[in-house]
């Protein structure tokens, strides 16, 4: 209580620590039932309060505790001297208490670099040693470049990268429509054979889709759209049709993007990059390639079927040697 009556004489100090032990035998308290008490019990706070009971597990001799702080009176002087009964009449001896200890006075503290081994809690494992930092990143390239590249703010990507639709500028030089380049440019295609390379056959994206253009054999030079196929799927947007053994695909992120006016030799190297390969004509014409993607099934796609050059005729045989002179007979004498 925080006030006593005038006429009440203070209560003895209480203790300076109080201690909690197990119930014992002797104690009157079963221990199950006390543990459950302090298991489930629930109060408002954790601190001593004279309106906080455990009335739900704990039945009180002197009647139902009061709870409603608007009509109890925690002043009474029935409550006080119930609680004067409980309190000390002495304080108890605080040093008898106390155990001698030698200690090491430290009259300044070290200073400098801690050179020693942390220390870590019992069952704590160390640290693995420090992974090496990453590299940084390649600095990146954006220039809008009008004195080399001519396509600027057109809306589609002209300088060859991943994602571009032409290569019609230099690298990192259409950086409004392609966006940030890293400073380590594409690739470059593959030099030039040294042997001329036979014809590669061109078939529709889709069937029926491209109006006027025909199907037909191309030579390596010239310009045509480019899907890849692959016998595994490399990717979630690589597709596999009905009666088709392969997947297809022709602007997953592996491709690095749509592949517009390609020659066969940097065709054949993109779909090489996606760890692909170019479709073979047989495929083309199934329609294992269609929709996906680029608006090529109205283009003609380059395919890796070559040209077979046709044999030559045999030549005709040599005709019959003619048969040999004979003299007519020697008339009779």
């Amino acid at each position: 209580p925080s006030s006593l009556p005038a006429t009440a004489s203070p209560p003895a100090p209480l203790p300076a620590v109080l201690t909690c032990s197990p119930p014992s035998p002797q104690s009157g308290w079963d221990q199950d039932f006390m543990q459950g008490v302090l298991d489930n019990c629930e109060t408002e706070s954790l601190g001593p309060n004279p309106d906080s009971f455990c009335e739900e597990h704990i039945t009180f001799r002197d009647g139902p505790k009061c709870t409603d702080e608007a009509t109890c009176d925690f002043a009474s002087p029935i409550l006080l001297e119930k609680l004067r009964q409980i309190q000390p009449r002495t304080l108890p001896d605080m040093r008898a208490g106390i155990s001698p200890e030698a200690t090491d006075v430290v009259s300044s503290l070290p200073r400098g670099t801690c050179t020693g081994t942390l220390l870590l809690p019992p069952g704590v494992a160390a640290k693995p040693p420090r992974p090496p930092a990453p590299p940084p990143a390649p600095p990146e390239l954006c220039d809008d470049d009008g004195a080399v590249c001519g396509h600027l703010n057109d809306g589609e990507c002209d300088d060859g990268g991943a994602g571009s639709v032409y290569s019609l500028c230099p690298y990192g030089k259409d950086c409004t429509d392609c966006g940030a380049r890293v400073s380590s440019p594409p690739p470059l295609p593959p030099p030039p054979s040294s042997r001329p390379l036979p014809p590669r056959w061109v078939e529709c994206g889709r069937r029926n889709r491209c109006g006027p253009q025909v199907a037909g054999w191309a030579i390596p030079d010239a310009r045509h759209e480019v899907r890849c196929c692959s016998g595994t799927q490399l990717g979630a947007m690589w597709d596999k049709r009905a009666g088709c053994d392969v997947w297809a695909e022709s602007d997953g992120p592996e491709m690095g993007g749509c592949h517009h006016g390609k020659t066969f030799e940097e065709a054949e190297a993109v779909c090489a990059g996606a760890g692909a390969r170019l479709c073979t004509k047989d495929e083309l014409a199934s329609d294992c390639t269609r929709g996906t993607g680029c608006g090529h099934d109205r283009d003609l796609v380059w395919s890796s079927t070559e040209q077979v050059p046709s044999s030559p005729k045999p030549a005709p045989p040599a005709p019959a040697p003619p048969p040999p002179l004979s003299l007519p007979p020697r008339p009779p004498p």
